[in-house]
């Protein structure tokens, strides 16, 4: 009497390969990212000001450009202050790319009494855990510069990348300067990372009665983080038993034939 041969079914074989195909790398947490934009202008008693901001609502796509400007006069004379925060980001299972800059600036007559201010800042922060050991690479550069006149004081200005074992609380790498490039790799264990970023200026500048005064400041930062996991003995033993299991009907059907 012939009996049916055993073959591995549909389910079976789809049972198998998702023990050992790849997957997801990075499994996100949390994530903060955010640009904003604020100005004033005034001159003696007058003051404009003018902001704007936007956050991301969850892990999706976010590509945002935060404006503010503000201008006062009396005559002639004049304060006006500018700022602009903008950021590309994206976040996938396997890579993390962004893309952020800060700029603000102030002009300012020669004008008794008056006074510019802007600030402007893109936020980066993306927190995320790793279930199997990964190698990931990151590479990316920051970037600050400054342009003043009229005897006006240099901005405040900061822009830097970290990058961090949240569960053991160490810092795997954090940017040294405020103008370079970078390039790391290694494997990640199991556990809770986070990537920040920040791109920020701050323009505070009184005039002058007797000359024109600017200042002008920008930072930025860019990031491309790469994830893949490394295969485990899990993933090869899969690989035996599915090759075992198909060995077994051949020989099966051929010994019933």
């Amino acid at each position: 009497m012939l009996t049916k041969p055993h073959f591995l079914t549909a389910a079976s074989v789809s049972l198998l390969l998702g023990v050992f195909q790849a997957g997801a790398a990075l499994n996100p947490v949390s994530q903060d990212r955010s640009v904003e934009a604020s100005s004033s202008a005034a001159i003696q008693s007058t003051t404009v000001p003018d902001s704007e901001g936007f956050a991301a609502p969850d892990f999706g796509h976010f590509n945002e450009t935060a404006d503010s400007s503000a201008l006062t006069t009396l005559g002639a004379l004049f304060v006006a202050a500018f700022g602009t925060a903008e950021q590309n980001s994206r976040l996938t299972p396997n890579r993390v790319v962004a893309t952020g800059e800060a700029t603000a600036g102030v002009l300012l007559s020669a004008v008794a009494r008056g006074t510019g201010k802007s600030k402007s800042e893109s936020l980066f922060q993306y927190e995320f855990t790793v279930a199997t050991p990964s190698t990931y690479s990151l590479l990316g550069s920051v970037d600050s510069e400054s342009v003043v006149s009229g005897g006006a004081l240099i901005p405040s200005l900061e822009t830097a990348v970290v990058f961090e074992d949240v569960g053991l609380g160490v810092v795997l790498f954090e940017t040294l300067t405020f103008d370079e490039t970078f390039s790391i790799s290694g494997t990640l264990l199991p556990g809770t990372y986070r990537i920040s970023a920040e791109a920020w200026v701050d323009v505070s500048q009184a005039s002058s009665a007797s000359q024109f005064r600017s200042v002008n400041g920008s930072s930025s930062f860019e990031l491309d983080f790469k994830a893949r996991n490394v295969p485990e003995a899990p993933t090869q033993a899969a690989c035996l038993v599915l090759g075992a299991l198909g060995g077994a009907s051949v020989w099966r059907r051929r010994r019933l034939a």
